[in-house]
């Protein structure tokens, strides 16, 4: 079982199942207190088993840490949503739909993507519902009619889509695709979603179109469109077989990436829990890891607070850093965010920050005045466990790890090799 190292003299390797009853932790520390170096770096560098996927923030750090776990002997796989260059490539997330389940749960976390939504406390549901079924129908027609369906054809066929107004209804530039798919497979879903379209009144079919938009724009910019491609295809069944290492690089000041970033998340937890489900102990052969170097960052990951309470059985288990309470229920919604936090065995909160909310979170749960939490000095670290008294611990010393020095020593090897590259 590999550590989970919290803070000095607080390592997590054993106990599962007995002492504590699952391996999820919550991270919970403002900008710059430390949480990725002392906690979430310091926890990675001693990962020898498991395999894991994460998202990470800083480029530098990665092109290390896939150089670090490559001498390890893990398989590696980079997906640069920060900046794709020419040659990277992204998935695709209709290579993973296999039934009518994926379709549909590959539909509802691009549709919980609406901006609208997310910024609004009263909102419509029929406008998400209605751009549902809108997508699914597209996506159904790329299956049926194109022999390599592909997110991309589904995205052109939906942007080539102009509607005018006709009598009651309306008309649109592919009726004569409709009307064909129709002729052919009246009772499919793709003719039956499209003509529920086609008869709405002009007004409510033109803003279901532009709500459908602006969600298709914010899950997929043209940066992302670009680069999906099969060639970035990662078998789950094989990453939860063979030890591997997926990095998804994301930008701190580019949050709409980690839309498309958390529907990769969204996939890839449930294609482990069906390849759990295959197997005679309903466990996955090898452990397996989700890490969230951002977990509150505005855009959800579908039904997570529901995977998070089935995730032990299966093997899997997740490492979550966000700057705040506040922050985790902006993104979840309160009562989720309870979920999420009712099913981790591990609670770190690192000091600096100036969140009321959590900070009286804390102070109430440690039995210590508010201001002593609010105003306390960075350097250390409260650590609750389950079945455990919380502790106030130094922060884990990870400079001095020799562990740590060895991704140093190879990040800064890739540097002087940059360097003389451009010579």
């Amino acid at each position: 079982m590999d550590k989970v190292i919290l803070g000095q003299g607080v390592i997590l390797e054993d106990g599962l199942g007995t002492s504590r009853p699952n391996d999820n932790q919550l991270i919970i520390g403002g900008t710059g207190t430390g949480k990725s170096l002392s906690v979430l770096w310091a926890t990675m560098c001693h990962m020898r088993e498991s395999s894991f996927i994460g998202t990470f923030a800083k480029g530098g750090e990665v092109d290390a840490a896939v150089q670090y776990f490559e001498n390890l002997g893990y398989k590696t796989i980079i997906w640069n949503l920060a900046n794709p260059q020419k040659n990277d490539h992204l998935p695709d997330p209709l290579t993973y739909i296999t039934s009518e389940d994926d379709l549909q749960q590959t539909v509802k976390q691009i549709i919980a993507a609406n901006p609208d939504y997310l910024r609004s406390t009263k909102f419509d549901p029929y406008w998400n519902d209605g751009s549902e079924g809108l997508l699914t129908g597209f996506i159904y027609h790329v299956f049926m009619t194109e022999d390599h369906p592909c997110m991309k054809k589904v995205l052109d066929l939906f942007y080539a889509m102009k509607i005018k107004e006709d009598g009651k209804g309306i008309k649109t530039s592919l009726d004569d695709q409709f009307d064909w798919l129709e002729r052919i497979a009246p009772n499919s879903v793709a003719a039956r979603k499209l003509s529920a379209f086609r008869q709405l009144p002009y007004g409510t079919a033109g803003c279901l179109r532009d709500s459908l938009e602006k969600i298709l724009q914010c899950m997929f910019p043209l940066s992302i469109q670009s680069a999906m491609s099969n060639k970035a295809y990662a078998d789950f069944e094989d990453f939860a077989k063979e030890r591997t290492a997926i990095f998804i690089i994301t930008s701190p000041v580019k949050t709409i990436q980690y839309s498309f970033a958390n529907l990769l998340f969204s996939i890839a937890i449930r294609k482990l829990m069906e390849f759990a489900d295959k197997q005679p102990s309903h466990r996955l052969p090898r452990p397996v890891r989700l890490v969230f170097d951002d977990f509150s960052c505005g855009f959800p990951v579908q039904d997570y607070e529901k995977s998070l309470s089935t995730f032990r059985a299966a093997g899997i288990s997740s490492m979550m850093l966000c700057q705040s309470l506040s922050q985790l229920s902006a993104t979840y919604g309160e009562d989720k965010s309870t979920v999420i936090l009712d099913n981790c065995s591990v609670l770190a909160y690192l000091p600096g920050g100036m969140n009321k909310k959590t900070c009286s979170f804390i102070s109430e749960m440690i039995n210590l005045p508010l201001e002593e939490i609010m105003f306390m000095e960075m350097g250390n670290i409260i650590i609750f466990q389950a079945g455990k008294k919380p502790k106030i611990v130094p922060r884990y010393q990870t400079l001095n790890d020799p562990m740590y020095q060895k991704l140093l020593d190879t990040r800064d090897k890739l540097k002087l090799n940059q360097i003389n590259e451009t010579r």
